[in-house]
């Protein structure tokens, strides 16, 4: 969103604290492939609006990401990836930023990490930066198991985010081919007049007709999103409609006065049919029950070893290799 306040840093100082936020954010060692198809239980951390380079209540998005870190190293064992959704960086993707976010990305000791864009983000898209440090495409699909996530970058209006038809046609392509499996849509903003907030200017999806349509043609079990945050966190961050669960994820920075660092851990109880998404206060280290969601899906969850991406584009009988950490 735009900034309501900021306090700004030297380039020097932001590197210096980068540098120390990344040292800092060592979560443990990658749980291997066989490891992870052992487990009776999917862990997923999502997050947005870490907003690397903006400093709110002391700390610099790069610090608040090692707070979220520190608390799932000490108190959340057995992530077995992380989602980042969009506003990763504060300065329309500055290289600085993106690279202090790989840093910290590559400290974490988490498996891997998948990412779409924000609108704060999606100038290292044209610049290169995204395709060369992040390393994920611009729309893609992550098949793990049968959770089917379809990960989107929109492209950027003015804070909201635009969906064209060819990237709103792959995601009904790609919705209807997994329909045997768990679907999950991620993007940085809302679906229109979802969670709370999400009827104002620049805080959806557009066109918002279009996007309501596609949800009216496929379906979609959860639309996880970002972007809107504004004061505490409050229970309406969490809707639900016809058939389709939203849930905003926001923000583990401190900025627009949130005044805490917020994520979801997701977890997947292999063999059941419910998701239970649960918000993480990470300055508390501690869980807040009245945005806790369970979320019945269709089908019942099987994991394999690892997720497999999918660019979109991508010939359909050809997916891409297994995905490395922060790959």
């Amino acid at each position: 969103m735009d900034r309501i306040a900021q306090s700004r840093i030297t380039r020097r100082g932001f590197l210096v604290r980068a540098g120390a936020a990344a040292a800092g954010a060592a979560v443990g060692r990658p749980v291997s492939a066989a490891g992870a198809a052992g487990k009776k239980t999917r862990r997923v951390w999502a997050f947005a609006d870490s907003h690397i380079g903006l400093v709110h209540d002391g700390k610099d998005g790069a610090e608040w990401m090692a707070v979220g870190l520190d608390d799932l190293r000490r108190n959340v064992r057995g992530i077995d990836y992380a989602l980042a959704l969009g506003d990763i960086t504060d300065h329309a993707g500055a290289e600085e930023e993106i690279k202090t976010y790989v840093k910290v990305r590559a400290a974490a000791g988490l498996p891997a990490w998948y990412e779409l864009a924000g609108n704060h983000d999606f100038g290292a898209i044209p610049a290169g930066h995204w395709a060369r440090y992040v390393r994920k495409p611009r729309n893609y699909t992550l098949l793990d198991g049968n959770a089917a996530w379809l990960l989107i970058s929109a492209r950027q209006g003015k804070s909201e985010g635009r969906i064209n038809r060819a990237t709103g046609e792959w995601l009904k392509r790609e919705a209807h081919r997994h329909r045997d499996k768990n679907v999950i849509v991620c993007t940085h903003q809302a679906v229109y007049r979802t969670v709370d907030g999400s009827g104002g200017g620049e805080t959806y999806i557009m066109h918002r007709g279009y996007v309501r349509s596609i949800i009216a043609k496929v379906r979609i079990d959860l639309w996880l999103c970002g972007h809107i945050h504004g004061g505490r966190r409050n229970r309406r961050y969490v809707a639900r409609g016809e058939r389709t669960t939203y849930v905003n994820v926001a923000s583990l920075n401190h900025a627009y006065g949130t005044r805490a660092a917020n994520a979801y851990v997701l977890e997947m109880p292999q063999g059941a049919r419910t998701m239970i998404a649960r918000c993480r206060d990470h300055d508390r280290g501690a869980y807040l029950p009245d945005q806790e969601v369970r979320i019945e899906m269709p089908h019942p969850w099987k994991f394999g070893a690892r997720p497999v991406l999918i660019p979109a584009g991508a010939a359909e009988s050809r997916p891409a290799a297994p995905s490395a950490a922060g790959t």
